[in-house]
């Protein structure tokens, strides 16, 4: 029943993948107890699967909670390393869900314990290690910390090079951080590179209808939007769209970003009408997800008052930018590069609004 989970979660079916994990977890609890090392694996799983739904207060409960019931056997000397791995994949993932809700400072302090963990159970040229050094990169992404998030994830990369038979997933992943990092600096023909490079090995490995390599196309579209690439774009944020809507559902995580990045698109193309709908779609699904006093929220505020803006709403684009500025206050403060764009794009708007009428 857990592998049949699997394959269906694999296989994009998450309402039946979740159904037949329940199932495998009820029977491993009446086997082996609830913190068996299998009766965790489920609640991992079921875990990961409320966090591709959007359901993240669920998913923390259970990724924290597996790795709470793991940690002791875990750190044991002769602990086998399946097991090892279990409690890492439910640590990270716990830092990776409190990251998403905008946690960072819990997320820091997982990806900390983590990492002595791992150095202390696996070693300094591991894969455990490497996986947490990429974690640790995603979230100085976020924190906007890109020269940092780079570094790391160059630490990671010849270690996952080296292992013998390297995971293509895992190759395939630190390449999409290191193009998500080169893209927030703005070196599009690196950071395509590196998408292309990672989005390769994943279809040759998985096939075309992975829902990781439909990750990485949707990741690798802004590139090619910053590059003008636009026609092939808007091609793959369409395909995500298609199969993130049917596998997770229409208010998922996923849904969102891509929604965002259509809106982008259309505003970069000039269809403004089409961005300020999209970016409206995108707010109303991060809102529900996400809450209020989110940054992702606060980049799309961002987002939806530039194409205000540009359409001559004014008040609308400085309400959002208002909107915007308050929420990264609050949560990545006021030294990360979004809050200082936001803020520099209010009072130019605002400027403006204070010239008489007719000059500029």
């Amino acid at each position: 029943m857990h592998e049949k989970a699997i394959q269906l979660r694999h296989a994009g079916r998450l309402g039946e993948a979740e159904r037949a994990c329940r199932q495998a977890a009820a029977l491993f609890v009446q086997a082996g107890g609830r913190r068996s090392a299998d009766a965790v694996h489920a609640r991992v799983e079921l875990g990961e699967m409320a966090e591709l739904r959007g359901d993240l207060p669920t998913a923390v409960k259970l990724l924290e909670g597996g790795a709470r019931d793991l940690h002791a056997e875990a750190s044991e000397p002769d602990a086998p390393s399946d097991l090892r791995g279990l409690f890492l994949r439910a640590k990270l993932g716990g830092g990776r869900v409190r990251q998403l809700r905008g946690e960072y400072a819990a997320a820091e302090r997982t990806y900390t314990e983590a990492l002595r963990w791992a150095e202390r159970s696996f070693g300094k040229r591991s894969a455990g290690l490497a996986a947490v050094l990429t974690a640790q990169g995603i979230l100085r992404k976020a924190q906007g910390r890109y020269a940092e998030a780079l570094r790391l994830y160059r630490k990671a990369l010849p270690i996952v090079r080296a292992q013998r038979g390297p995971k293509a997933a895992d190759l395939a992943a630190l390449h999409h951080n290191l193009a998500g990092s080169e893209h927030a600096r703005g070196r599009l023909a690196q950071a395509e590179e590196h998408a292309r490079r990672g989005l390769g090995i994943r279809r040759r490995a998985f096939g075309d209808r992975d829902p990781g390599v439909i990750a990485d196309e949707a990741a690798l579209a802004p590139i090619l939007d910053g590059l003008g690439k636009r026609v092939e774009a808007e091609r793959l944020y369409r395909r995500a769209l298609k199969y993130f809507g049917k596998w997770y559902g229409p208010k998922s995580y996923e849904v969102a970003v891509n929604l965002g990045n259509l809106g982008a698109l259309y505003r970069n193309l000039g269809q403004l009408a089409k961005a300020e709908s999209y970016f409206r779609q995108a707010i109303a699904v991060e809102e529900g997800l996400l809450g209020k006093k989110h940054p992702e929220l606060a980049l799309s505020f961002n987002n939806l008052a530039v194409v205000l803006g540009a359409r001559g709403d004014r008040p609308g684009a400085v309400t959002a930018y208002r909107r915007a500025l308050a929420i990264f206050g609050k949560t990545v403060g006021t030294k990360h590069p979004h809050y200082a764009g936001t803020k520099r794009n209010l009072e130019r708007i605002e400027r403006d609004m204070k010239r008489p009428r007719g000059r500029r």
